[in-house]
C-alpha cells in the first residue's frame, strides 16, 4: 500500500513537473532532459520505502526544482573603448568680476636711452652786409651727441685777434673793417666726425 502511495506521489509530482516545463524556453530542454532522467531513477527506488529513501527522493525531486531557478549573475564584464570626442559646446555666461589684487612692488628705474650720432652744422643764406665799424654777429646750428665742439675760421685769412669772440655756436667782431670782409666757415666735430659749413659771406659797406 506504501509503494502504491508512493509511486502515485512520484508520478504526481513529475506530471506537474512536465505540465510546467511545457512554456518554458529552449533554453531549459537540456534540464528536462535530465529531470526525465531523474524520474527514471526515481522510479527505480521507489520500492524502497525507509524514511531514509523517501527523504533522498524528496531532495531528488527538490533538486529538479531548484536547477530551473534562475541562477546568480555574473561578474560584470569589461569597461568598452571610448567613444569619440564630442563637439566642443556653446561658450558660458562671463562670470562675476574678481576683486582687486595687491599693488605690485615699484619697478627698477630705467636708464635714460642715449643714441650718438655725429654732427650737423646749418647756417642761414648769405650774404650779410655790415657798415665799416659796426659789429658784425654770425650764428650756426650745430646738432649731434656727443655734444660737438663748435669753431670758427675764415677762408684764406685768419679771424682777427684782438676783436673777435666766439660764444656757444656765434661769431661777434666788433668794428668790423674792410678787410674783415670774406667767406666765414662754421665747423663741429666730436667723437663720431666732423661737419662744415660755410655758406655765410661778410662784406663791409661805408
Amino acid at each position: 500500500m506504501i509503494q502504491e502511495k508512493t509511486k502515485c506521489m512520484v508520478s504526481c509530482k513529475l506530471k506537474d513537473s512536465q505540465e510546467k516545463e511545457t512554456p518554458m524556453k529552449d533554453s531549459l530542454k537540456e534540464n528536462a532532459s535530465k529531470s526525465r532522467s531523474r524520474r527514471d531513477v526515481i522510479q527505480m527506488d521507489a520500492n524502497n520505502t525507509t524514511p531514509q529513501a523517501l527523504q533522498e527522493l524528496y531532495s531528488s525531486i527538490h533538486k529538479v526544482y531548484v536547477s530551473r531557478q534562475r541562477g546568480l549573475p555574473g561578474p560584470p564584464g569589461l569597461p568598452g573603448k571610448t567613444g569619440p570626442r564630442g563637439s566642443i559646446g556653446p561658450q558660458g555666461p562671463k562670470g562675476p568680476a574678481g576683486m582687486k589684487g595687491d599693488i605690485g612692488k615699484p619697478g627698477l628705474p630705467c636708464k635714460p636711452l642715449i643714441i650718438n650720432y655725429p654732427p650737423k652744422v646749418s647756417l642761414p643764406v648769405g650774404p650779410i652786409y655790415v657798415k665799416e665799424g659796426n659789429k658784425l654777429i654770425l650764428s650756426c646750428h650745430v646738432t649731434g651727441y656727443p655734444k660737438p665742439k663748435v669753431t670758427w675760421s675764415k677762408v684764406m685769412d685768419s679771424l682777427p685777434s684782438n676783436r673777435s669772440f666766439i660764444t656757444a655756436n656765434r661769431l661777434k667782431v666788433l668794428s668790423v673793417q674792410k678787410q674783415d670782409s670774406g667767406l666765414y666757415v662754421c665747423a663741429g666735430s666730436n667723437t663720431l666726425g666732423s661737419a662744415v659749413k660755410s655758406t655765410q659771406r661778410y662784406r663791409s659797406t661805408k
